[in-house]
């Protein structure tokens, strides 16, 4: 089975759903995605920016319990040019007890690197897709860079 489930749309546009999802499974079963485009919570595969700030978003859905956030900075995604690291940190300061995936923007080491140096609260990892696939490091490689 599944370890963990994650709500996008949903989550932003009916987080009380979450909350239920965790009374039921648990807050370890359960991530919420945090997709911003243009500053606002992008929904529907990203084609609607209109819903709350990211930091609003995130201390709502902590609110509801949510432990873990995945965080996408849509404009960085796949663009290999490094994290948003503003972003993240807004969301993790507005919701401190939530564990952190970053999304968004890796592109080599040195944006991993970054990323796990750049006091940002709660981060538990990172999203690296596009990096991965095309080869520009390994798994063990991004590991062993996010734990410096």
């Amino acid at each position: 089975g599944a370890a963990r489930i994650i709500f996008g749309t949903a989550a932003v546009e009916r987080p009380a759903l979450a909350g239920e999802a965790i009374a039921r499974f648990g807050g370890e079963r359960v991530a919420c995605g945090i997709d911003v485009k243009e500053g606002k919570a992008a929904v529907r595969g990203w084609t609607d920016a209109r819903g709350p700030a990211p930091a609003r978003l995130a201390t709502t859905l902590a609110g509801e319990g949510v432990e873990w956030l995945v965080v996408t900075a849509v404009a960085k995604d796949g663009t290999l040019e490094g994290f948003d690291l503003d972003l993240l940190r807004q969301v993790s300061e507005a919701a401190p007890q939530a564990k952190v995936i970053a999304s968004g923007g890796a592109g080599d080491l040195s944006h991993l690197r970054a990323l796990a140096t750049a006091g940002i609260g709660g981060l538990a990892g990172a999203i690296a897709g596009t990096a991965l696939y095309e080869g520009r490091f390994g798994v063990g490689e991004g590991q062993q860079a996010l734990s410096c």
